[in-house]
């Protein structure tokens, strides 16, 4: 059976879960609703006080429909509840009461999991900041970060003892995940000490996958990772560790995951991914997909307009702006200067697109580059937004039609959402929406 604080934790986000997904329902619904009214008005030329009127019956149907269906998620979470209590507890097999852990090998699984986490946490603020998100972007994944949190996921408090070794790493990653979040410049120093503490970090867990390989096996982190006193001596850095195969791989993720995220955590992650990947541009999914674990920025990331919105709006602005600047002769000449940079934007975005797609994807940019060169400047100004829109919704369409199969695609949106809605991220995104 589960404790009383667990049963609220576990109430409380699946009812958020299923609420996200009746307000984006219902919102969708009411769109949907107050079109057809519209039409129906405008059809019957109904107007003032009638046509209010009848708006208002729609309103007041769809917060009654709105209420109705929150009512039934209520009852639902509460059936789900019931029987997440009545689901026999399950963890690799073992019972709890066999799995009794001294004070020792709780505080090393503890410091296993403070060194994860400020990983993950230095990298995932790297990576919100590098995506360039939009206002609405980063309040929606601020919302969906906040359910997250409420799972209960386990924020280390980085306050308990550790070996010296690991408090120099933590106090080290610390002082970097603070100067990313509020945007300071990472010294040369500190970027000497960064990479001193990560390489002091990589033998330490080396040297814990040594030692599980040659002694006994425990529980839990142990499987993987011996305690210090377990560790081979002398040098290591030419022993290999242990060979894992794909399963043992999914495992070992999973039990990283849950570290991170705990049970309840980890499960609504899942639920939130595809939330997370609507959320996000045709550039900014490519990016998630090839990004991994750093803890300095790179030079992409320390410079988010070049990415983030599918290349800026800001910048194809200033793209469309130059060519305009060409007389008819000069474009014919400067024209593949601007056109062929939009092969490589294809091929970055969607690897392995066909010729003929990516052909196909340039010549209709090009469409819109010859249609902002052939407005005046009075329209230029009036339509500008408009023409962006569609240079970005063809590089969205190219990202979308990106052949990969379920798996893949499972992966890697599971992937961005353990980044971006790691626990403890809803302080950045409050950062970064006081800079929007």
């Amino acid at each position: 059976m589960l404790d009383a604080l667990h049963v609220h934790r576990v109430f409380i986000v699946i009812y958020q879960l299923i609420r996200i997904q009746v307000e984006d329902d219902a919102m969708r619904l009411k769109s949907s609703y107050i079109f057809k009214s519209a039409n129906m008005f405008k059809s019957a030329n109904i107007s003032g006080s009638a046509g209010t009127s009848g708006l208002n019956n729609i309103s007041e149907n769809y917060d009654i429909f709105k209420s109705t269906i929150m009512t039934k998620s209520a009852a639902i979470c509460l059936l789900l509840t019931v029987l997440l209590i009545l689901a026999p507890a399950h963890d690799a097999g073992t019972p709890w009461a066999q799995r009794k852990k001294s004070p020792y090998i709780i505080s090393w699984e503890k410091q296993l999991n403070e060194m994860n986490y400020l990983i993950m946490r230095t990298s995932a603020t790297n990576i919100i900041y590098g995506l360039n998100l939009s206002r609405e972007q980063a309040v929606k994944l601020r919302r969906m970060a906040a359910i997250i949190d409420a799972a209960g996921a386990p924020v280390p408090d980085m306050r308990g003892s550790a070996s010296p070794d690991l408090v120099r790493i933590r106090k080290t990653y610390r002082g970097l995940i603070r100067a990313l979040i509020r945007k300071r410049p990472i010294s040369a120093g500190l970027k000497r000490e960064v990479t001193r503490m990560r390489m002091l970090e990589s033998d330490i867990i080396r040297r814990s996958l040594l030692g599980a390989r040659t002694g006994p096996r425990g529980a839990g982190c142990l499987q993987c990772h011996a305690p210090p006193r377990a560790f081979p001596r002398g040098d290591v850095s030419g022993t290999d560790t242990t060979v894992v195969s794909p399963e043992m791989r999914k495992q070992i993720d999973l039990a990283h995951v849950h570290g991170l995220f705990g049970k309840e955590g980890t499960v609504a992650l899942w639920y939130l991914k595809s939330k997370v990947d609507k959320t996000l541009s045709g550039a900014q999914r490519f990016m998630l997909k090839n990004f991994s674990c750093c803890l300095i920025p790179p030079e992409h990331l320390a410079r988010p307009t070049r990415i983030g919105q599918a290349v800026a709006a800001e910048d194809w602005l200033k793209f469309l702006r130059d060519i305009r600047k060409y007389s008819a002769r000069d474009w014919r000449s400067v024209r593949p200067l601007y056109s062929y940079p939009l092969e490589h934007l294809f091929e970055a975005i969607s690897p392995g697109i066909t010729l003929r797609k990516k052909n196909a994807a340039v010549r209709r940019i090009e469409k819109v580059m010859e249609e902002a060169r052939g407005m005046d400047s009075v329209d230029f100004e009036l339509g500008k937004e408009a023409l962006v829109s569609k240079i970005k919704k063809e590089i969205d369409i190219v990202a979308r039609n990106t052949v990969e199969s379920r798996e893949q695609k499972e992966i890697r949106q599971f992937k961005a959402a353990m980044f971006l809605l790691l626990p403890g991220n809803t302080a950045i995104y409050d950062e970064l929406l006081k800079r929007k």
